[in-house]
């Protein structure tokens, strides 16, 4: 049997496991520590990762469903940086503007071309910091566990 690692030139797709997209081999786990109930944007911590130590000439593509505050995002965009990342683009379904405005904060003088691709930008967050109208959540959604 061979294994076949790749010759680094390939693009990495990351899924943000906080935020399930259940799309990716390589993850990033990363707990915000912000509680539901607020909207606040609190560090990020990452507590498991599947990824290689060097990301340097690859493109990559960090995959989170729901960009509501922007944190969890900025966090993996950071880890990934730190790991060598020069070119990152960040797909979403769904973002709030308030999301958008602290991503583009956090990542400000970071001197990484960042991509923020999106299928839509909903109207805003609620006080729980959840995506108005959104879809839910995305996890639950994903498991199949939504009521």
């Amino acid at each position: 049997m061979t294994t076949e690692t790749g010759t680094g030139d390939e693009p990495n797709a990351f899924s943000i496991t906080a935020s399930p997209s259940g799309a990716a081999s390589r993850q990033i786990a990363v707990m915000s520590s912000a509680p539901r109930s607020s909207r606040k944007v609190r560090a990020a911590t990452t507590y498991a990762e599947r990824l290689p130590d060097d990301l340097s000439g690859r493109q990559c593509y960090v995959l989170d469903p729901m960009l509501a505050t922007g944190g969890t995002l900025a966090a993996a965009i950071r880890f990934l940086t730190d790991r060598g990342a020069d070119d990152i683009t960040a797909i979403c379904l769904l973002a709030a503007p308030e999301g958008v405005d602290n991503l583009e904060k956090a990542l400000d003088g970071l001197e990484v071309p960042v991509t923020v691709v999106t299928a839509a930008l909903d109207e805003k967050l609620n006080d729980k910091g959840y995506i108005v109208p959104g879809l839910g959540d995305a996890g639950d959604r994903l498991y199949g566990v939504a009521h």
